[in-house]
């Protein structure tokens, strides 16, 4: 009963704080405040939100539409989310557990017993069984795990990885590009960002490079731009565990020739969505548009992308979502 009241007075608190708008920026409209600890970005209509120490999800208007029960929660993606339960969870990891898939409305639908397990693209997902990767189907057909790594398809292709190579294969199984990188991660807007010879770089769906290998650090295109890093280091757990962390460096922007768009000048970056990237400088987060010029000032602890018409991002050690200005003024 207590819980149900605490959950009851958080969602009314949400509510209230619709469309306030905070003295700090004219360009700052807060459509949730910032009150949780952990949140993730708004992916078809909810948010994950961690909540007296489990995670569950919210609608856009603040409501808790499935209680916080997860010991880790993943987005929502083709109308289903990955949770775990019993892991001993980190805020985008766990060690041990059961993945499991719900819907919308918070019901079980697939059950696993796997070690891991992806988000659902193009009608598949990547599960680790027994240290193997393979992947489920959304009826729980499991494609025989037999891969060192896997991950999602997108754009029909997915990455996987053998014999400490990554490759990617097509939905039947087939190779399209044999394994020859180092990592490896999706395709977006038809190009793929790959390391090879401690660089990255870009290559189409032939395996052709299109961008060579000189970035320290690179990311996926989304609009027509990616961000790379220069100068930047790999960052590593005791034990030589890669976290594919850069520190230090400059981040900036280049097109799909490769061309500087944006001259790397930033201390972290993100990507381009809904015309604008969080950008961050001198400590704090603000945003810019495809020209570098900054729409929201630099005055977050952290930001995240917008989606959805809406950003995540944090500010005295809370999170909340604020509205895209350029949408507001529409």
């Amino acid at each position: 009963m207590i819980h149900k009241l605490k959950l009851l007075l958080l969602t009314v608190i949400m509510v209230c704080f619709v469309d306030i708008v905070f003295s700090q920026n004219n360009d700052v409209i807060w459509i949730i405040e910032p009150q949780f600890d952990e949140a993730w970005d708004f992916h078809e209509g909810m948010a994950r939100v961690k909540i007296d120490g489990k995670w569950g999800y919210i609608n856009k208007e603040g409501t808790v539409i499935i209680e916080p029960q997860f010991d880790q929660a993943d987005d929502f993606h083709e109308g289903m989310a990955r949770v775990n339960f019993g892991g001993s969870c980190g805020s985008d990891f766990c060690k041990g557990g059961t993945w499991e898939y719900i819907n919308k409305e918070g019901t079980w639908i697939i059950k696993l017993q796997s070690d891991w397990a992806g988000d659902f693209h193009e009608g598949m997902a990547a599960v680790e069984i027994d240290g193997k990767w393979g992947f489920v189907t959304k009826e729980g057909k499991i494609i025989k795990p037999q891969f060192d790594q896997a991950d999602d398809f997108h754009e029909g292709m997915a990455a996987v990885k053998i014999d400490g190579k990554w490759g990617y294969i097509n939905k039947e199984g087939t190779w399209i590009i044999k394994p020859q990188f180092d990592q490896a991660y999706d395709f977006h807007e038809g190009m793929v960002r790959v390391e090879k010879y401690g660089k990255w770089g870009y290559i189409n769906k032939k395996g052709t490079w299109i961008i060579k290998p000189q970035f320290d650090d690179a990311w996926d295109f989304h609009e027509g731009m990616a961000r790379v890093n220069i100068g930047g280091k790999i960052y590593e757990y005791e034990g030589g565990l890669v976290v594919g962390l850069v520190v230090g460096g400059k981040w900036g922007y280049i097109n799909k020739k490769g061309t500087w768009i944006i001259k790397p000048q930033f201390d972290n970056a993100g990507y381009f969505n809904e015309g604008m990237a969080a950008v961050k400088i001198d400590g704090q987060w603000g945003y810019i548009n495809k020209d570098g010029t900054w729409i929201i000032e630099p005055q977050f602890d952290e930001a995240r992308s917008f989606r959805e018409d809406m950003a995540l991002v944090k500010i005295d050690g809370k999170w909340g979502w604020i509205k895209n200005p350029l949408s507001a003024k529409e």
